[in-house]
Formats: C-alpha cells, sequence, structure tokens
C-alpha cells in the first residue's frame, strides 16, 4: 500500500499501524465503519483491506488532510468503498451524527508545551478539547452493539477509559504497548470499548528486544516487513 505525505498533514506513524493491525485482530464483523481524524487515510485503508464487505467513512477537520486522504483513497484500489469529508467530529449538531458498526481513531494528544506554529499542526498533535468532548463524539457515531477503538499515550488511558465509563461504554481489549521488553510503563494503549460490561482481556506487546531489534509480534501486527532491523527510538518527541 502506498501513502502520499506532505506538510503540513501528520505524517503516517506507529501508532496508526498500530491500531490498524489490532483492529483486524479485536473485531470480529464490521460493515459500517468511522475513521475520526483520519489524516493521511492509512487507518480507513488498513480498515477496508481487512473488513472487505464494509463502507468507510474517513473524517477531519482539517481541509488539508482531507485533500491528501481522498488522495491516497483515489488511489488505491479500495476507492469504491471509502468517502472522505471534512468534519469536526466534536460539533456536529445531534441530528448530523450518522451510526456505525465501528468507530476508530488516533486523536491528537498532547496538551501540554508551545503549540506548532501551523495551526493544522497543532490540531493534528494537541488536543485543544478534553477527553470527554472526543469520547462524547465517537459515543454518538457508535450504533447499538458497535465498538470504538483508540490509540492513547499510556498516562492519559485512564481518563478515557472513565470518559467512556460514563457514557455506558466499557473496556473489551486493552493492549499495552512497550518500546522494549524491559520497560515497566507503557508508551501507549490501545482501547476497545462496546457497551458490554464484561472483564476486560489485557495483554502486551513489545516493540523493541533490548537491542532494539523489532519483537516477532510487532512484525506479525503490523504486517510491517524489514529487510533490516532498524534501531532507533520508536516514538520520537513528536507524535
Amino acid at each position: 500500500m502506498q501513502i502520499l505525505q506532505r506538510e503540513p498533514v501528520h505524517k503516517v506513524g506507529t501508532d496508526a499501524v498500530l491500531l490498524g493491525g489490532w483492529i483486524a485482530r479485536v473485531i470480529p464483523l464490521a460493515h459500517r465503519i468511522l475513521d475520526a481524524g483520519t489524516g493521511t487515510g492509512i487507518l480507513a485503508l488498513m480498515a477496508a483491506k481487512h473488513f472487505q464487505s464494509a463502507i468507510l467513512h474517513a473524517i477531519d477537520i482539517d481541509p488539508e488532510a482531507v485533500e491528501l486522504a481522498s488522495m491516497n483513497v483515489i488511489h488505491s484500489d479500495l476507492s469504491s468503498r471509502i468517502s472522505v469529508s471534512c468534519s469536526d467530529l466534536i460539533n456536529l449538531a445531534d441530528d448530523q451524527y450518522l451510526k456505525y458498526d465501528l468507530v476508530v481513531s488516533n486523536p491528537p494528544y498532547y496538551n501540554t508545551g508551545i503549540l506548532p506554529v501551523s495551526e493544522a499542526k497543532s490540531r493534528a498533535k494537541h488536543m485543544t478539547v478534553p477527553e470527554s468532548s472526543w469520547m462524547k463524539g465517537l459515543q454518538k457515531c457508535t450504533g447499538p452493539g458497535g465498538h470504538i477503538c483508540v490509540i492513547v499515550p499510556g498516562e492519559s488511558a485512564v481518563h478515557w477509559v472513565r470518559e467512556a465509563n460514563a457514557l455506558g461504554y466499557y473496556t473489551c481489549d486493552r493492549l499495552n504497548v512497550f518500546s522494549t521488553t524491559n520497560d515497566t510503563v507503557p508508551k501507549r494503549i490501545l482501547l476497545h470499548f462496546t457497551a458490554r460490561l464484561e472483564k476486560p482481556f489485557i495483554s502486551r506487546l513489545d516493540i523493541y528486544h533490548n537491542d532494539q531489534t523489532y519483537t516477532d509480534e510487532y512484525l506479525q501486527l503490523t504486517g510491517i516487513q524489514v529487510k533490516s532491523q532498524i534501531t532507533g527510538l520508536l516514538w520520537p518527541k513528536e507524535k
């Protein structure tokens, strides 16, 4: 799959690839899928490849991201099943929320520090509204029996779980993602919410061995094929 990228749209990163690979494991079936905050469109494209009979809608508040995602969809072999539009998930009127079997999102999450000069980069990387507003928007788009899947920083997962619970949604699956096998604090957490209250299935994924080579589990989840192992930090300072 070839993905076009350009400034100032947030580039394809590890987070989106992790979430795209994970939903294929935890969601058995979906007919209507929403990708909220699509960026380049990578999540929508990955979901369309897995759910081969699903219709997908990808939205973003940034017109440049919508243009780029549309180009990536058009240049794929999945364009007949994916639509892209400019839409603000948080501020839709109640009668504008369509219902989906599966809602996925890799939301912006920086809430401290100096904002980028570019307004588009600020929207893509910095959370300007609280987790409660994001969760309400995702929940309003989820139909009866539907699923919500997000990837968030390890330290903010507790806030997402709390806001989901307040709306009657509960953790069904949780994947704690660590940079290396020696790490004790997860760098990212993937959450799968449903309206069913049950004991969640919690698992762990390490990206790197201690020698900075990829783990087999990470390569299998993401479908990444490497000719040679790449060293270095998984997550740069900026998302």
